[in-house]
């Protein structure tokens, strides 16, 4: 799994309006909560430091200590996801030959 950027948020008061119906649905779809689904899997993740969920990001890959991280300079924006694109396809390409 590669996570570029990943709009992650630790509680629902933090989301942004409209991304989630309800409390109920922010637990529902908690990520958080649900790592633990991701045991034996491999996951990369990859943000820029001056993206607004870089915070979230950190948090998050300090659940899975087993993940490749890239936290570097950029922001939430095409030009650092394709940046990264290429780096992605070639660490699944590894893992999943």
């Amino acid at each position: 799994m590669v996570a570029a950027s990943a709009a992650l948020w630790q509680s629902s008061r933090d989301s942004a309006p409209g991304a989630f119906d309800h409390q109920e649905d922010f637990v529902r779809n908690d990520v958080f909560a649900a790592r633990a689904g991701l045991r034996g899997i491999p996951v990369r993740l990859d943000c820029g430091r001056d993206d607004p969920f870089i915070v979230a990001n950190r948090a998050f890959a300090r659940e899975l200590p087993d993940a490749t991280v890239t936290f570097d300079d950029g922001a939430h924006t095409e030009e650092y996801w394709t940046a990264h694109a290429g780096a992605q396809m070639s660490w699944l390409r590894k893992r999943f030959q």
